[in-house]
């Protein structure tokens, strides 16, 4: 979609847009038994808390981080996310989030239609918080319009996405270490972890 997008009038990616929230709302419909990454709740070995399963994806990432001596404020990001951890305890049923959507790369729009005619990047998810999709990350109006009610204007929802924002930077930042790639966002990601943290400390 990267090279058609740059020829979409603004209605045409509004349709887009809406139709993506409306795909979205469907896949967070789909739910679990258990919290946390598909291969661990389908072997039986899931998290009982959506606030267990995420300290446990954190400190994984935080982890693989240490054993590569990747520079980042470990102390801040363990004290800051564990402080602020009881409002993931306000999400009760494990639904289906597919991580990276928001990314033109991942979604195929049609060229005749200007139409979603798929979507790719979904071995990437987790049973969660349907806010943790990057697509919440700054959505259009149009995509809320199809997603539905914006949950996001509930206090607790705000400082979740604080908490996901924290989670999918420090990703960012220790992938590209591990995985180098032409395309290095590393350093804007190191700004949003650091936005994140500083407003984590105001809650």
């Amino acid at each position: 979609m990267v090279d058609l997008f740059k020829c979409l009038s603004s209605s045409d990616r509004a349709g887009i847009d809406r139709s993506l929230g409306s795909h979205v709302k469907d896949i967070s419909s789909i739910t679990a038994t258990a919290f946390g990454f598909p291969h661990k709740v389908a072997a039986g070995t899931g998290s009982r808390s959506w606030r267990e399963a995420y300290r446990s994806m954190l400190e994984g990432v935080l982890r693989d981080a240490e054993d590569a001596l990747v520079s980042l404020p470990y102390d801040s990001i363990r004290s800051y996310t564990t402080n602020q951890s009881h409002f993931l305890d306000e999400i009760k049923e494990p639904s289906l989030v597919i991580l990276d959507l928001a990314s033109e790369r991942n979604v195929l729009v049609d060229e005749q239609t200007k139409q979603i005619s798929g979507m790719l990047g979904c071995a990437n998810a987790v049973w969660g918080d349907p806010l943790m999709a990057n697509v919440f990350d700054g959505p259009s109006e149009a995509f809320l319009e199809g997603f539905g009610p914006r949950p996001s204007r509930v206090a607790g929802a705000k400082v979740r996405q604080l908490l996901y924002a924290v989670y999918r930077a420090t990703v960012t930042i220790v992938t590209h270490y591990y995985r180098p790639a032409q395309e290095c966002r590393e350093f804007e990601a190191r700004r949003s972890l650091t936005s994140a943290l500083n407003q984590l400390t105001g809650v």
